[in-house]
């Protein structure tokens, strides 16, 4: 059985980190290199750095910005936001990323998820889909949550399966920044028709989120922004309650929670010692 990864996301809005919320709210956290140094040595297993407003203000995420995490970063890092032709997932690729996170550019152009994976491989490739219940339906929407496909998840994969898509992120805009966990119900049905890999993304508020999105569906790695850059070691704790709870997991190498209690609020219990007598 493969190990479950955990995945730290870093949401950048004006060359800043921010907490998303609902894709309508962004509130900033701080600079992106301080994130990266915090996120490497709280032990997560990937980064995946996201340009929210990259495409709807015509830009690609700044290369320089991948190329400086890369170089203080030993950690597989992803990388997406307005990647809109090979020049610029090569850019991004060069600059240290080892994946490329694609969009909304795979609603616009039909034959550009083959192309990535014809030229940089199928391993290389992460298709991201933003996708909001509407009328009861899951729709797929673009540029940041803002414009409505009409295309479901569901048909959206069945068409493109084939095409080289290394794995799935699976964003559920409904759940972003509220805190009450992961669309499993989403998850499940987009596993129903593809064997492709699936990124659980929006929601986790504790690490129970984590657990139970792991335990109820198949999802090969679980991420999450907000949570991560507001609890100190905050990977590092939630690998240990995953391990905890049973989840075959990557051993963390630098910091081990695995000894600790955690409280209903699925945060660890600092050690009591006793007075020396």
């Amino acid at each position: 059985m493969l190990k479950k990864r955990v995945i730290a996301v870093i949401m950048i809005k004006d060359g800043l980190v921010v907490q998303s919320i609902g894709f309508k709210k962004y509130l900033p956290i701080g600079k992106i290199d301080i994130a990266i140094e915090f996120l490497e040595h709280w032990d997560v297993d990937e980064i995946a750095i996201i340009d929210i407003e990259a495409t709807a203000n015509n830009k690609v995420i700044n290369h320089n910005s991948i190329k400086k995490a890369s170089k203080k970063c030993f950690l597989p890092i992803c990388a997406g936001g307005g990647i809109n032709s090979i020049s610029d997932a090569r850019r991004i690729l060069a600059s240290g990323a080892d994946k490329i996170i694609l969009s909304s550019v795979v609603f616009e152009k039909n034959d550009f998820i083959l192309e990535c994976a014809e030229t940089f491989g199928t391993q290389s490739i992460i298709v991201c889909l933003d996708v909001k219940k509407i009328g009861g339906e899951y729709r797929c929407f673009t540029n940041s949550g803002t414009i409505n496909t009409n295309i479901s998840p569901i048909d959206f994969i069945k068409e493109n399966q084939e095409k080289g898509i290394g794995e799935i992120l699976i964003n559920s805009i409904d759940m972003d920044g509220t805190k009450k966990g992961y669309d499993i119900e989403l998850i499940n049905s987009v596993q129903e028709v593809s064997n492709i890999p699936v990124i659980a993304l929006g929601g986790a508020g504790n690490f129970e989120h984590m657990n139970s999105v792991i335990k109820q569906t198949d999802v090969s790695a679980v991420a999450a922004g907000n949570i991560f850059h507001f609890i100190e070691h905050s990977t590092a704790i939630a690998k240990a309650y995953l391990k905890n709870s049973n989840v075959s997991i990557r051993k963390s190498n630098l910091l081990d929670y695995s000894n600790h209690l955690f409280n209903e609020y699925t945060r660890v219990i600092p050690f009591q010692f006793s007075e020396a007598l």
